[in-house]
């Protein structure tokens, strides 16, 4: 008999393979007829399932050098192993498998691209799949190891995946996120927001902005926690002299979802509008609209920083119920606590 997981390679194969656009007649299968699309399946339908294992075992030879490291037959592989877990169903088979103990061992490899792929499959399966946050949260010491990774690793790249996978273990998951807080998730935001933009360092910072709008638009996160938040305020207005439009708009958008009293930048930040506004209006290459879309943002921080912490706490709140117009979100989900009403999808 197939395995339910079997069942969901052949519907998917179906759906690839049928135009819908001829009616069928409906009628009850034989014996016969079940016995040859089992046969199809065994020989046209991917097990998925045991597809993980090989990629698995493929993985763990280059890493263990029992096979020729190379680069891209790597990242095919990967790319593979995600778009399987990226199903919630593949996702708790891959921890059932242990997977998060081999992608541990992977994260541990002296290739960055086997590094950095290890920590992203792991914020896959974790996002928005609270059995395997639970997994993670309780496998002794994984967590403690991501949190090294988002510290510590050389490549800034792996510092951003590891980063993001521990916040999506915490994604509307309390004991994740307690996990998060407890092994200095907001620190090593902070130090990811302070690093520079040479050597792929701005990936990690965009990284590190995007998460860190999630945490202040998490409307049920304790006011303990809350409070640690305060330490992003100035990383992220460091980061608003970045010449990386991205990291920029994250950082816009991270600040004005804060809540933070920012009264003692208000008079920095209004300078800064200015004097980007002016370079940014006076280049070649800029797109005007663009141009002026930036400009609003850095108005709207701009007159909350003026106005008391009070107002911008409210204003804040407003955005975190969906009340405020907010931009579209990154394809992940990066959000510690119950999500607003605006969706961001993974």
């Amino acid at each position: 008999m197939a395995s339910p997981l079997e069942w969901k390679g052949l519907l998917k194969w179906s759906l690839q393979h049928h135009d819908g656009t001829n009616a069928s007649e409906v009628t009850p299968m034989s014996e016969e007829n079940k016995k040859w699309l089992e046969e199809v399946m065994a020989s046209l339908v991917l097990d998925e399932s045991k597809r993980i294992v090989e990629i698995l075992d493929k993985l763990a030879g280059v890493a263990d050098g029992e096979a020729v490291f190379d680069a891209d037959a790597v990242e095919e592989a990967f790319d593979e192993l995600e778009d399987i877990v990226c199903q919630i169903d593949y996702a708790n088979f891959f921890v059932k498998l242990k997977g998060y103990d081999a992608m541990q061992s992977l994260a541990g490899s002296e290739w960055p691209v086997m590094r950095d792929r290890a920590l992203s499959i792991v914020g896959s399966v974790a996002g928005n799949n609270p059995e395997a946050q639970a997994a993670a949260v309780a496998a002794p010491g994984f967590l403690e190891a991501v949190a090294a990774a988002a510290r510590d690793d050389a490549a800034p790249r792996v510092r951003a995946s590891a980063a993001a996978a521990l916040s999506a273990v915490g994604t509307g998951f309390e004991a994740g996120e307690a996990r998060f807080f407890d092994l200095g998730g907001v620190g090593i935001l902070a130090a990811g927001l302070a690093g520079s933009d040479e050597g792929g360092g701005v990936a990690l910072r965009r990284k590190a902005a995007f998460i860190a709008k999630k945490l202040f638009m998490t409307s049920a996160l304790a006011p303990p926690r809350r409070a640690q938040l305060g330490a992003l305020a100035e990383p992220l207005v460091a980061a608003l002299r970045s010449d990386d439009a991205d990291l920029r708009d994250k950082a816009l958008d991270a600040l004005t979802a804060s809540g933070l009293p920012l009264r003692g930048y208000a008079a920095g930040l209004g300078e800064q509008r200015a004097a980007r506004m002016q370079r940014l209006r006076a280049a070649d290459d800029e797109d005007a609209e663009l141009v002026e879309a930036e400009d609003a943002k850095w108005q709207q921080l701009v007159a909350l920083a003026e106005a008391s912490p009070a107002a911008a706490a409210g204003a804040a709140a407003g955005a975190a119920a969906g009340t405020a117009a907010a931009p579209e979100a990154e394809a992940e989900t990066l959000m510690l606590g119950p999500p607003p009403a605006e969706q961001f999808p993974q």
